[in-house]
């Protein structure tokens, strides 16, 4: 079921949690699983505000390279990661197929550029193994595991 499944993320925190206390290792976790690419992610689903087909997106200037661009969400003005620049891929163009995940942080809105929506899933945290410690200051987000 969850076989492919890569890195997980959880925009949230720049720094591991603290492991693993009885509570989280029992209690499964609630993923939104997208590809990107070939490529299939998990992003905790209680941050996943909605996502919505890839709109035009406007250039930010002097923002770093990994973000897209912004567009207005019935008026809120959301920032958009593209994740294959983010971790470090080469840029591949848009396709109209291409959806926006909206996660929720914080009462601050973010996206992220995914190929697409697939489910949302539960898993059980003895399926998960620590990601690597470089990841963390790749990411400047926090990543749960790898699986």
């Amino acid at each position: 079921m969850q076989d492919g499944i890569k890195p997980y993320i959880t925009a949230h925190a720049s720094h591991p949690p603290p492991c693993c206390t009885i509570p989280e290792m029992v209690t499964p976790r609630t993923l939104l699983i997208f590809d990107l690419g070939d490529a299939r992610f998990g992003v905790d689903a209680t941050l996943v505000r909605e996502s919505v087909w890839l709109p035009e997106l406007t250039p930010v200037e002097e923002a770093p390279p990994y973000i897209a661009g912004i567009f207005s969400l019935r008026g809120q003005i959301i920032p958009v990661t593209d994740l294959n620049l983010r971790f470090g891929h080469p840029a591949l163009p848009y396709r109209l197929s291409d959806q926006i995940v909206v996660l929720e942080l914080d009462q601050l809105l973010m996206g992220l550029i995914v190929s697409e929506v697939i489910e949302v899933i539960e898993i059980s945290h003895d399926t998960i193994q620590p990601p690597p410690n470089s990841i963390w200051k790749l990411l400047h987000i926090r990543i749960w595991g790898l699986r």
